[in-house]
C-alpha cells in the first residue's frame, strides 16, 4: 500500500452525492460507488498518510470499510504516491506506468547514437535529441537509424553489429508521404531486421522484379517527397517513441512495431513485427526441417462446433480473429483483403486477398504464368465465410512459397530408391505432351503447361512426406511441393501447384480440406476430359435459405442453374453447378465445383465457386487482359449445345438429401476420405506446410493417381473409371479427350 496515496495524475475527480465518485481521464471513465468512496475519494491529494485517513473518516466508517475501499482503488491503478501535479509531464508519465521523477533519472543516463543511410537527416534527428534534453554520442546505449528505404543492404551490417553487442537499436524513414516509424529491435526479445526484410521482400513484388530485371544492388527507393514539415511531424512522432523507450524501458508502440504516419490526412497504422523462429539470422534454420523429419501425426480429439460452410472446430470469427493477425502491406504475409461487390443487394459474397508469393524474378516464372502480384479468393454464403476462405487461401498460398529451409535431401531418383515417388505419379503428363513439348508445340506457362521430361539420374532436392497410408516416410521433389524452388530451368522436371493445399484451425482440419479437394478435381476431370453426362441433382429439395436465396438472384439475372453429380467410384461427394443465360444473346456459362462428405455442403461449396466465376464475368471488360485465354474464350462464346456434357444426363435424376448418417468428428471425416482412397487402391501422402512464425497449420495433400482438373493426360483413372462405373463403354482415346483444358 502507498504511505501517501493520492488519486492519479490524469483524474478528474467529480462526487455527484448519491450517484457515487466519477473518475474522468484520458484513457476511459471510471464510476465508483458507495458513501465511502464518496467520503474517501476529496481526502486523496497525497498530503495524508493511511493513518491521517482513517482518522478522517472514523466517525463515519470503520476503519476495514476504509482500508478495503484503498485497497480497491490500488487494485484499478487509480492510487499514486506523492504531490499533486505540478506539470503536464507528470499526468503524462504516469499514463505511461512511471513517474516523472523516474523517468527524468532514466533520461539522465540514456545516450542515444544516430545514423544516417542513405538520406540527410541526421544533424536534424541528433538537434532534435539535444533539444529534448536526450544526450547523443557514438557510446549510446541505444543506436537510432534514419534510413531512405527499410530494405538498404547496409541495414544488414547494422542489424548483425547490434545483434552481437545485444544493442537495441531503432530504425525510421522520414522521407515520403507516409512516414515509417519503428521498429525498435531488441535482440533476443524482437525479430531482427531480417525477419522483417523477409516480410518486407515479399510484400513488394514489382520492387523485387525491377532490382532484378536491372541488375540493381537493391529495390528502388520510390518513398522520396518530402517537406520540412512532413520531416518535423514525423520526427515529433518518432521522437515520442523514443523518449517513451528511453523514460520507460519500454514503448509498445515501438517494440517491434512499425508505425506509419501521413502528416498530410492524418493516417496513422502499426505493422507488429513476428519474431521468425525459423529466421537464419537470429532463430534455428532448422527448425522447418527437424519438424518434416518428425512426422505427421493427426489427432483423435477434433470435434466439430461448426459446419456452416465446412467443419471446423473453432467458430469463425476466432478463425477470422487468427487470421488477421497475419494482414499488413509491411509485415504480414497477407497484404490486405477487401470484399468484391457485386451488384446492388446481391447475396454473393466474395473476398480477395493479396498475400506474399513466388518472386515475379523467378527464372521459371514463365511456367506458373507468373504477371503480376499474388491473389487468392475467397467465397461462402455468408460474409464471414468468404473473408474467412479468402485469409485461408492466402496463407495456404503463402505457406507453400520456397524459403530455403525445406529440403531433405539431395540426390537423384535412382539413388533415392523405393523411398521416392516419381513426379510423374502425382502429374500424370502422358507422353504425347512430352513429346509435344520437347518439340515446342505446347504453352510455356500457366495452368498447363508440361515441365521436362523427368531425368532419373539428375541430383534434385528431395523433401519427406509422410504416408498415411503406409505410416513412413517417403520423398517427393522439392520443386513439386514449393512454389518458386530455385535451380536450373533445364532441370523442371516438376512444378508446383496448390491441388490438395489448405490451411485450417488444426491440422486435422487442414488434412480433411486438402483431402476433398484432391477428392474433387479428380472427379471433375474424369467428368471434362471423358465429356461424361451425368445425373442432376434436384436442387428443389435443397431448403438451406442462403443457398434459396441465391438461385433466386441467378434467375433474375435470367439464368437457368443446375447440378450435376459428379461422385466417382470413390463415393465421397463431388457437385458441379452449372449457370447458363437463357433469355438471348451469349450464354456466358458458368461453373462451380465443390466436395463433402456432406453433399449439402458440396452444393453450396459449388455454388459460392460459380459465385466467383460470375465476378470475373461482371469485370470481363475492365480485365480482358488479366483474364486466362482460355477463361475469356469460354465466358465469351460458350454454348451448352457445343458442350452438351453440361447438361444432365436425361432421365437420371438422383434426389438431394443429407445423407443417412455422418461421421461426428474431423477424423472421424479424414478416416472415411482415406477408406475410399485406399479402397481404391491409392496411397495417401501429406506435407506439414505450417510455417513457424505464422502458426496456421498448413497441409499439402498428395495422392498419386488422383488427377488434377488440369489437362493431364497420362495413363490412369482418366480412363479406366468411367468404363469401370459403366458410363462409357471403352476408355477414350488420349486424342478424343476434350480439347478445352479446365480454366479454373
Amino acid at each position: 500500500m502507498v504511505i501517501r496515496p493520492r488519486l492519479g495524475h490524469r483524474f478528474h475527480a467529480a462526487v455527484l452525492e448519491g450517484d457515487g465518485v466519477f473518475l474522468l481521464s484520458e484513457d476511459g471513465n471510471r464510476r465508483l460507488r458507495g458513501d465511502v468512496m464518496e467520503a474517501l475519494v476529496p481526502l486523496l491529494d497525497g498530503t495524508r498518510d493511511l493513518e491521517a485517513l482513517m482518522k478522517s473518516l472514523r466517525t463515519r466508517f470503520e476503519a476495514s470499510e476504509v482500508f478495503n475501499a484503498l485497497i480497491a482503488l490500488r487494485a484499478t491503478g487509480c492510487l499514486i504516491e506523492g504531490p499533486a501535479a505540478t506539470a503536464a509531464d507528470d499526468v503524462y508519465w504516469e499514463m505511461l506506468g512511471t513517474s516523472r521523477r523516474d523517468a527524468d533519472a532514466r533520461l539522465a543516463t540514456a545516450a542515444v547514437e544516430v545514423r544516417a543511410v542513405g538520406c540527410s537527416h541526421r544533424d536534424m534527428v541528433v538537434a532534435a535529441l539535444d533539444r529534448h534534453g536526450v544526450s547523443t554520442g557514438p557510446a549510446g546505449d541505444t543506436l537510432l537509424v534514419v534510413a531512405d528505404d527499410y530494405q538498404n543492404p547496409e541495414l544488414a551490417e547494422i542489424d548483425a553489429e547490434c545483434r552481437s553487442m545485444g544493442r537495441p537499436w531503432v530504425l525510421a524513414r522520414l522521407s515520403g508521404a507516409t512516414a515509417w516509424i519503428g521498429p525498435l529491435f531488441v535482440p533476443g526479445e524482437t525479430g531482427c531486421w531480417h525477419c522483417l526484410e523477409q516480410r518486407l521482400r515479399g510484400n513488394r513484388p514489382l520492387e523485387e522484379l525491377v532490382q532484378h530485371r536491372t541488375d540493381g544492388s537493391r529495390p528502388p527507393v520510390v518513398a522520396r517527397g518530402a517537406v520540412q514539415a512532413s520531416l518535423e511531424a514525423a520526427l515529433g512522432v518518432l521522437l515520442a517513441h523514443l523518449v517513451s523507450w528511453l523514460g520507460t524501458g519500454d514503448s509498445p508502440g515501438l517494440r517491434g512495431c512499425v508505425t506509419t504516419m501521413n502528416p498530410a490526412n492524418l493516417e496513422f497504422g502499426t505493422h507488429s513485427l513476428v519474431r521468425r523462429p525459423q529466421c537464419p539470422s537470429c532463430g534455428d534454420p532448422d527448425l522447418y526441417g527437424r519438424n518434416l523429419e518428425a512426422g505427421l501425426e493427426l489427432q483423435d480429439d477434433s470435434v466439430v462446433v461448426s459446419d456452416d460452410g465446412g467443419y471446423r472446430v473453432v467458430e469463425i470469427q476466432q478463425t477470422l480473429r487468427r487470421f488477421q493477425e497475419l494482414v499488413s502491406p509491411i509485415t504480414g504475409v497477407v497484404r490486405d483483403v477487401r470484399r468484391v461487390e457485386i451488384g446492388g443487394g446481391s447475396p454473393v459474397q466474395l473476398y480477395v486477398a493479396s498475400h506474399a508469393g513466388p518472386a515475379l524474378s523467378h527464372p521459371r516464372a514463365r511456367f506458373y504464368g507468373i504477371a503480376g502480384e499474388s491473389g487468392a479468393g475467397g467465397k461462402g454464403l455468408t460474409d464471414l465465410q468468404a473473408r474467412a476462405s479468402a485469409l485461408g487461401e492466402a496463407i495456404e498460398r503463402a505457406s507453400g512459397v520456397f524459403q530455403g529451409d525445406e529440403v531433405s535431401a539431395r540426390a537423384s531418383y535412382e539413388q533415392l530408391g523405393d523411398r521416392a515417388i516419381h513426379p510423374n505419379e502425382c502429374m500424370l503428363f502422358s507422353d504425347r505432351q512430352y513429346s509435344d513439348r520437347d518439340q515446342g508445340r505446347t504453352r510455356e506457362g500457366g495452368m498447363n503447361a508440361v515441365p521436362y521430361r523427368f531425368d532419373p539420374t539428375v541430383e534434385l532436392d528431395w523433401t519427406s512426406v509422410w504416408s498415411l497410408t503406409e505410416g513412413r516416410h517417403k520423398y517427393l521433389t522439392t520443386q513439386y511441393l514449393y512454389f518458386a524452388h530455385p535451380g536450373p530451368v533445364e532441370h523442371t522436371f516438376s512444378f508446383a501447384d496448390s491441388n490438395g493445399n489448405a490451411a485450417g484451425n488444426t491440422m486435422e482440419e487442414a488434412v480433411l480440406q486438402g483431402l476433398l479437394e484432391v477428392i474433387e478435381r479428380d472427379a471433375v476431370s474424369l467428368w471434362w476430359y471423358n465429356r461424361l453426362r451425368m445425373p442432376s441433382l434436384d436442387l428443389s429439395r435443397y431448403e438451406e435459405p442462403r443457398v434459396r436465396n441465391l438461385m433466386r438472384y441467378y434467375e433474375s439475372l435470367g439464368r437457368q442453374v443446375f447440378a450435376l453429380d459428379l461422385t466417382t467410384d470413390l463415393g465421397i461427394p463431388v457437385v458441379a453447378v452449372v449457370s447458363r443465360v437463357v433469355t438471348g444473346g451469349p450464354e456466358h456459362i458458368l461453373v462451380g465445383f465443390g466436395c463433402h462428405l456432406d453433399p449439402g455442403i458440396a452444393c453450396a461449396r459449388a455454388l459460392t465457386e460459380m459465385n466467383q466465376v460470375l465476378a470475373i464475368l461482371e469485370r470481363l471488360e475492365a480485365s480482358r487482359g488479366r483474364i486466362p485465354p482460355d477463361l475469356l474464350e469460354w465466358l465469351t462464346s460458350a454454348r451448352l449445345a457445343d458442350h452438351p456434357y453440361l447438361a444432365p444426363d436425361p432421365g437420371k435424376t438422383r434426389p438431394f438429401g443429407p445423407p443417412e448418417s455422418l461421421p461426428t468428428g474431423i477424423m472421424d471425416h479424414i478416416d472415411e476420405c482415406r477408406r475410399s482412397i485406399e479402397g481404391a487402391g491409392l496411397e495417401v501422402l501429406a506435407l506439414d506446410q505450417t510455417r513457424p512464425d505464422l502458426r496456421i497449420p498448413v497441409a499439402k495433400v498428395i495422392v498419386p493417381g488422383l488427377r488434377h482438373f488440369w489437362a493431364r493426360f497420362g495413363p490412369g483413372r482418366l480412363y479406366d473409371v468411367p468404363v469401370a462405373m459403366g458410363l462409357l463403354d471403352q476408355p477414350r482415346a488420349e486424342e478424343d479427350l476434350n480439347p478445352l483444358p479446365m480454366f479454373l
